[in-house]
């Protein structure tokens, strides 16, 4: 059985009750009605369930909970820039992202870093790579 927080179940009401279009002496009359109640704080949390129940009866359309963008895809992409730049410098490739992984973080594989260390050793090749540069030019 899903478990409910009683504050997200307040707030999902009044979000209906706003999305119906509901005024405050019809809400109220509402409440009154079927729970006996002037207010939704004094009701229990099986009968917030069902008021939103209720509420969805009607015309309520509860938007999805808004998910957190998932660090893997950056962390994937990082990981593949940081491949491309090491062949690009002609380097070993996982030998010398690791040993800049352990030099600034202490970590022995460079894919065991988290987005922002692996930001860090983006840069540090994006240095390594500008500083190439200007001895080419030299």
């Amino acid at each position: 059985m899903k478990k409910y927080n009683r504050k997200s179940l307040l707030a999902k009401i009044h979000i209906a009750k706003k999305q119906l279009g509901l005024s405050d002496d019809i809400y109220r009359g509402v409440l009154a009605e079927r729970y006996g109640v002037r207010s939704a704080k004094e009701l229990k949390n099986f009968e917030l369930i069902d008021l939103c129940r209720h509420f969805e009866k009607l015309g309520f359309e509860p938007k999805p909970p808004k998910k957190r963008p998932s660090a893997v895809p950056a962390r994937t992409a990082l990981v593949k820039k940081i491949v491309a730049m090491s062949y690009s410098l002609n380097v070993p490739i996982p030998e010398y992202a690791n040993g800049i992984a352990k030099r600034m973080f202490g970590i022995d594989d460079f894919s065991w870093c988290t987005p922002d260390q692996l930001h860090k050793i983006v840069a540090a090749l994006t240095y390594h790579q500008k500083r190439k540069e200007v001895n080419h030019a030299v």
